[in-house]
């Protein structure tokens, strides 16, 4: 696989030539065939819903597809993101006319009014390159319940977390 990555797939233009990538799942065997899954990362950085997946008979690629962007599209975009996964929810919440809630206990659910965004620090935040089809963009993939208003109960459900995409230094939901 790496092979083919950086020889044949640059010949034939599959990929850039500035391309990095991680193996997701590796040898997973089925109808006497193997296939792995990679996803692709610029500046060591996953992009967001970007994979490569090949199949392989005998130590042979006989199919490889993939959904990669050109990766010098990363060669101008920032590595550090200006906010913080909590920061950039925070900034969304404002800008969105919502109240924030960094949810600690059960005692902050129920303080939560309508038009709230619950976020809690425990929840893994991951830094990706989001692609909006143009530009690539710095931003955080991360759980966060975002609420218009209370439920026909008149309450929040914590377990119905979402992810959400957020750029890292504007607090936009992509």
């Amino acid at each position: 696989v790496d092979d083919y990555l950086k020889n044949d797939a640059i010949k034939k233009g599959e990929i850039s030539s500035n391309f990095d990538y991680e193996v997701l799942t590796e040898n997973t065997s089925i109808n006497n065939a193997e296939y792995v899954r990679i996803q692709q990362k610029i500046n060591g950085i996953p992009v967001y819903e970007r994979f490569g997946s090949f199949s392989l008979r005998s130590g042979s690629i006989i199919n490889f597809n993939n959904n990669f962007i050109d990766g010098n599209l990363g060669s101008q975009t920032s590595v550090t993101p200006l906010l913080s996964a909590e920061e950039s929810l925070k900034k969304f919440a404002a800008i969105s006319g919502k109240r924030f809630i960094n949810v600690s206990s059960p005692q902050d659910l129920k303080e939560a009014t309508d038009n709230v965004v619950l976020f809690t620090a425990k929840t893994p935040s991951l830094l990706v390159y989001y692609f909006d089809g143009k530009d690539l963009k710095l931003a955080w993939k991360t759980l966060a319940e975002i609420k218009g208003k209370r439920d026909e109960n008149n309450s929040f459900d914590p377990t119905h977390l979402s992810e959400v995409i957020i750029d890292a230094n504007t607090g936009v939901i992509l």
